[in-house]
C-alpha cells in the first residue's frame, strides 16, 4: 500500500498545514486529507502543487509500505475536532486489533490523555469496527 509523506516533508521544513496550504494553493480540507492519508485516491495536479511548495517532485511524497493492513487504529479527542491515524494493526483478526486498541488507550491515558477515543477501522471500507473511550473502558475490562 502506498501512502503520502506530506506531513513528514512539511515537518522537515518546519511548515504547518496552514502554511503549506497557502503556499501550494490547495484547500486546507484537501491538504488535511492528504496530510493524514485519509483518502481513496489522489489528484495528481493537487499533489504536484503540494510537492512544488515543498521543493520536491510529486514522486518524492509517495512511500510504498507493502500490503495493506486489514485494520488500523485512529485516536481522536472526545469532541471529534482532531483525529489521526496512529498505525496499522499487527493482525488481520478483529479480536487482536481490539486488544491493540485497548493497549493503546491505556498507553494514552498514562500519558495524561484521558479524554480520547481509540478506534479500530476497517481499512477497506472505513467502517469503525470497535471504539474505546473512558465511558466504556470499565465494561470492556470486565469482559
Amino acid at each position: 500500500m502506498a501512502r503520502l509523506r506530506i506531513k513528514e516533508a512539511a515537518h522537515e521544513r518546519k511548515m504547518s498545514q496552514k502554511d503549506l496550504a497557502e503556499k501550494s494553493q490547495v484547500t486546507l480540507q484537501l491538504l488535511n486529507r492528504y496530510w493524514n492519508n485519509h483518502m481513496q485516491r489522489v489528484e495528481l495536479d493537487q499533489l504536484e502543487k503540494i510537492a512544488r511548495a515543498l521543493g520536491l517532485r510529486s514522486g518524492d511524497l509517495l512511500v510504498d509500505e507493502g500490503p495493506m493492513a486489514k485494520y488500523y487504529l485512529v485516536v481522536a479527542n472526545r469532541n471529534e475536532t482532531r483525529a489521526e491515524k496512529l498505525r496499522d494493526c499487527q493482525s488481520d483478526h478483529l479480536e487482536v486489533a481490539e486488544q491493540e486498541a485497548l493497549a493503546e488507550f491505556k498507553t494514552q491515558r498514562t500519558q495524561g490523555k484521558d479524554d480520547i477515543i481509540v478506534r479500530v477501522v476497517d481499512a477497506e471500507t472505513g467502517t469503525v469496527e470497535f471504539a474505546i473511550h473512558k465511558d466504556n473502558i470499565d465494561n470492556l475490562l470486565k469482559q
